[in-house]
């Protein structure tokens, strides 16, 4: 492992096998990271064409997601997708995402009573 992961968090980037129950092996990597608090975390994948801090800024990506859709399903009550197709889903995001902005708007300037 070269020294500049190391001195970005990087422990350990280690490729193990696991064997499933009908006795094939599949092959897994094992990714351990270091945070700035101390914390250390493990990420198990599959994808074995990354880099080790790709992996990690993946997984950091992913949560910073998970933050979007709590957030979009808290302000904008979505409670399913109407549509499976990407238009669709764009169509209902941006429909909630405008009437979120037209009542934070309308609250704003409205006078208080």
């Amino acid at each position: 492992m070269p020294d500049q992961e190391a001195a970005l968090g990087l422990l350990a980037d280690q490729l193990i096998q696991v064997t499933k129950e009908d006795g094939t092996s599949l092959p897994l990597r094992l990714v351990t990271f270091q945070n700035e608090r101390g914390e250390i975390y493990c990420y198990l994948t599959n994808r074995l064409d990354f880099k080790a801090l790709t992996v990690v800024q993946l997984y950091l990506w992913r949560w910073e997601i998970e933050l979007l859709f709590a957030w979009l399903k808290r302000h904008l009550i979505f409670k399913h997708w109407y549509s499976e197709n990407e238009n669709g889903v764009r169509i209902q995001l941006f429909a909630g995402l405008i009437c979120f902005f037209i009542v934070k708007v309308v609250c704003r300037y409205s006078p208080p009573d």
